[in-house]
Order: C-alpha cells, then sequence, then structure tokens
C-alpha cells in the first residue's frame, strides 16, 4: 500500500508542474503575440519610409 501511496503522490505532484507549465505558457503566449506583433510592424514602416524615401 505504500507504493500506491507515493504513485498518487507523485502523479499529484506531476499534474500541479505540469499545470503551472501550462499557465506559464498561457502568460507568456500574449507577450510572444504582441512582440511578433511589433516586429511586424517595425518591418512594414522600415520598408514604408524606403519607398518614401525614393
Amino acid at each position: 500500500m505504500g507504493s500506491l501511496a507515493t504513485l498518487a503522490a507523485g502523479s499529484a505532484e506531476f499534474a500541479l508542474d505540469s499545470g503551472s507549465t501550462l499557465a506559464d505558457m498561457g502568460t507568456s503566449l500574449p507577450s510572444l503575440a504582441l512582440s511578433f506583433l511589433a516586429a511586424l510592424l517595425d518591418g512594414i514602416a522600415v520598408d514604408l519610409v524606403a519607398s518614401v524615401a525614393d
């Protein structure tokens, strides 16, 4: 019975670790999207400035 309790405790700990990893990924997702959007808009701005300069 001791090994079953150890397995249950390990499974619960793994579930908590997995959940926190998913939560971390969820919180970093908006910043990742914003940085991608900023890079995209920065590239568009450079193209516009280059076309106006010509």
